[in-house]
């Protein structure tokens, strides 16, 4: 896992997230300058020192500098980025996911920054059971959309997926909030909705259906897996009690939604023969 984790850190400081998310160049600096406010021209000239440092352990005693004598600085965004771009070039895995935390605090949505916490927390925390759940997470949005289905349910799985990117956000971020009480409570309606069509279910469903029921089918027992690992998290970290419940509801929504797949496909479902050995 360490040297998986390394591999990806090279990659993403050569040619992955990208010199547009980590090193902001002097004109974009300058840019954003118009818009918010340097303190002096001691701040720009340790900011044009910083983008020019070519040793990282370099630039970070330039950072700290920058940082203790402009703590209230309009660039606290910038200065961050370049913290967890040296950090990384030097191996200081920690510090890359304490920067990336506090960067978070600052843009919510910061890819980069949730990047490098998903791929180095399992280096800097391996016992964390964190990338199991996040990886479960991952694992149930693939695919989804692979196969026809109506454009309601396309619609609503869309939504899914993006939420399911948010929530392995949140469980590998401590601290950090992604799914609200609001987005669970959608996915109560929506089960609600398609339920209230489906006659009354009298015996199990086997996995099958037509190929937008299956994979619907699939995603449930992952969302499952997913559940499971989550509480496991919970027990050694605070996990936020609408991440579980999201989970859970995800996983029943699934289920209904892989009924009327089946039947809007033409195939029907697929019921269990329980009297076959008789």
């Amino acid at each position: 896992m360490h040297r998986i984790c390394k591999t990806l850190t090279g990659i993403m400081l050569v040619a992955g997230v990208g010199a547009m998310a980590l090193l902001p160049a002097r004109p974009a600096y300058a840019q954003a300058a118009a818009q918010k406010k340097v303190k002096d021209q001691v701040e720009w000239d340790l900011f044009d020192k910083v983008t020019k440092a070519s040793d990282p352990n370099e630039k970070i005693k330039l950072l700290n500098t920058w940082k203790e004598k402009y703590p209230g600085t309009d660039f606290k965004e910038e200065r961050l980025q370049h913290f967890i771009q040296a950090y990384a070039q030097i191996g200081k895995f920690a510090e890359v996911i304490d920067s990336s935390k506090e960067l978070l605090g600052l843009d919510p949505k910061n890819v980069t920054a949730l990047y490098w916490i998903a791929f180095l927390t399992p280096v800097v925390h391996p016992t964390n059971p964190s990338p199991e759940a996040l990886g479960d997470a991952e694992k149930a949005a693939n695919g989804l959309l692979a196969a026809e289905m109506p454009d309601d349910v396309r619609d609503l799985l869309t939504r899914v997926q993006h939420q399911l990117f948010d929530l392995g956000g949140e469980l590998c971020i401590p601290g950090h909030a992604a799914i609200s009480d609001a987005d669970v409570e959608a996915l109560e309606a929506r089960l609600d909705h398609y339920n209230d069509g489906l006659p009354p279910l009298k015996d199990f469903i086997l996995p099958g259906g037509g190929e937008a029921a299956a994979r619907c089918h699939v995603a449930r027992t992952v969302v499952r897996r997913a559940e499971r690992d989550t509480v496991a998290l919970s027990r050694q970290d605070a996990v936020r009690a609408q991440a579980i419940r999201y989970l859970n509801r995800l996983s029943d929504l699934l289920f209904v939604l892989a009924r009327v797949l089946a039947r809007a496909g033409g195939h029907g479902e697929v019921l269990w023969n329980h009297d076959r050995r008789k």
